[in-house]
């Protein structure tokens, strides 16, 4: 039962459009499967990262203002960074109808942006603290009862972001490589436009 429950907010969480469902795209299309895996473990961390601080009695630091403030501040510059730096990436590429080979970054190097994305994001902060205390605090689960829930967020999630990767590579072999270098630069903006949107969210 209880795993079921949190099965359907990973789900929830999975099909909405944000910047890891975008940067686990661009992996997979500009590089390889292994990239994407390497950003998305790198997400999965922050996620569970963030579970152990709320659970861990952290709650009151988190879910106060300044902490929301300064968090959202860090996590756009971090998402326009990695947005300016995926256009700007292009310049130094091959032309787009050439058939030469893109040189792949460092694998740990795409851990690390799932990592930052995730645990820089008030978003997922907020998602996790309010899925601990509505359904976790104020139905008094046990350790054996959340463990079974927040099993099912994490197991689901990791489904879908292997799935949008796996997607991605037959996607990419379909497409042409000027159609691709066009993707990649709107995959850029995104980034940027998720950055400025999640730096006017927690200004106003």
């Amino acid at each position: 039962m209880y795993l079921l429950q949190g099965m359907g907010y990973g789900f929830l969480l999975s099909i909405a459009i944000g910047p890891i469902t975008v940067s686990l795209l661009q992996a997979g299309i500009e590089k390889n499967f292994k990239s994407g895996i390497f950003l998305a473990i790198g997400a999965w961390s922050g996620d569970i990262l963030t579970l152990l601080v709320i659970n861990w009695g952290l709650t009151a630091i988190i879910s106060s203002s300044r902490f929301e403030l300064i968090s959202g501040i860090i996590g756009s510059i971090v998402l326009t960074t990695i947005g300016v730096y995926s256009i700007f990436k292009l310049k130094n590429e091959p032309p787009p109808k050439s058939t030469a080979v893109i040189r792949a970054s460092s694998p740990y190097r795409y851990y690390l942006t799932g990592f930052l994305i995730n645990i820089f994001n008030p978003f997922a902060v907020f998602f996790w603290l309010t899925v601990t205390t509505t359904e976790v605090v104020s139905r008094q689960l046990s350790l054996q009862q959340s463990l079974l829930f927040f099993t099912g967020i994490i197991g689901m999630i990791m489904v879908f972001d292997i799935l949008k990767i796996s997607l991605a590579l037959p996607i990419k072999k379909m497409l042409k490589p000027t159609f691709i270098f066009r993707l990649r630069l709107l995959f850029g903006l995104m980034m940027i436009g998720f950055g400025i949107a999640l730096l006017t969210r927690v200004l106003l």
